[in-house]
């Protein structure tokens, strides 16, 4: 795996769901799902101009998730394909007895689902 590289598609207009996770409890019961619905739906409004959103469109644009290694099949499902393994630094996990904290290294995948493609939800 590698550090993460900046996509050919990456700018401010590419959306990036980020910290998206269902508690262990509740997998399995299309919560993901609903908050991915919800997600597409605030999209597809179109960026807000004066206050209000416009251009609602039915496509979405290019996005991008950095998937945990266990989510890809559901990232899969939702229609964004494998770009590449990517580690991840998370800094000031606290994962010593004496409550000090470092940067340990998470392995997870680079996924694009490309602007007008992919399964709807």
């Amino acid at each position: 795996s590698t550090e993460p590289q900046h996509s050919q598609n990456d700018s401010v207009t590419t959306p990036h769901l980020r910290h998206f996770a269902t508690h262990p409890k509740y997998a399995r019961q299309g919560i993901a799902r609903a908050i991915w619905n919800k997600c597409r739906h605030e999209i597809c409004k179109g960026p807000p101009q004066n206050g209000h959103h416009h251009q609602k469109t039915n496509h979405l644009p290019t996005m991008e998730v950095y998937s945990t290694l266990t989510a890809v099949a559901f990232y899969a499902s939702l229609g964004f394909e494998t770009v590449q393994e990517v580690t991840l630094p998370l800094r000031g996990v606290t994962r010593n007895d004496d409550d000090s904290t470092e940067c340990i290294m998470f392995p997870a995948m680079l996924m694009r689902r490309e602007q007008g493609r992919g399964k709807k939800p």
